[in-house]
């Protein structure tokens, strides 16, 4: 059974983790095999928030709320044995969703926007995007957390919650 202070020591870690990081790596999976693409996120509401095009091949692959997985990680530039000790991350499991029906769909968006110093003017940026980048806004939502530190042991890693 896990302690509870370093469960919650562990959950501020991971939500300090992904606070201050932008890039989560997202994987699917199809008949056609595994894919996996870096995407820019605003984290809010238990939610990873993200633009992306309809056509491309993972929010294809995800579908309808389609199982898929997250990864969000310190990368260490020390590449000596040493340095496998400073790997820290963040592995999800959970489902891709359209973000344009959540309730905050346009707060989240000019989040997302100041967030990534983009410079788009108008009364509705989401449609901005939508129209100019021909991206949607999309979730993903975790079911599964896992908090990776190896400086307590290499593969060392425990669930959390966000």
């Amino acid at each position: 059974m896990q302690n509870k202070v370093d469960t919650d020591h562990s959950s501020r870690r991971c939500n300090a983790l992904i606070r201050s990081h932008h890039v989560m790596t997202l994987a699917t999976a199809s008949e056609r095999g595994a894919w996996s693409t870096p995407v820019y996120y605003y984290y809010a509401d238990h939610h990873f928030f993200f633009f992306s095009s309809r056509n491309s091949r993972h929010i294809k692959e995800a579908g309808e709320e389609r199982k898929s997985a997250v990864s969000i990680f310190h990368d260490s530039p020390d590449s000596s044995a040493a340095g496998f000790e400073k790997i820290q991350g963040v592995q999800m499991s959970g489902t891709i969703k359209s973000g344009t029906g959540h309730p905050r769909a346009l707060q989240t968006t000019i989040a997302y926007i100041r967030k990534f110093g983009l410079n788009i003017k108008g009364p509705d940026p989401l449609d901005v995007i939508q129209s100019v980048f021909h991206a949607s806004l999309y979730c993903f939502v975790p079911d599964r957390v896992f908090f990776i530190d190896n400086s307590k042991g290499l593969g060392n890693r425990q669930e959390v919650k966000l």
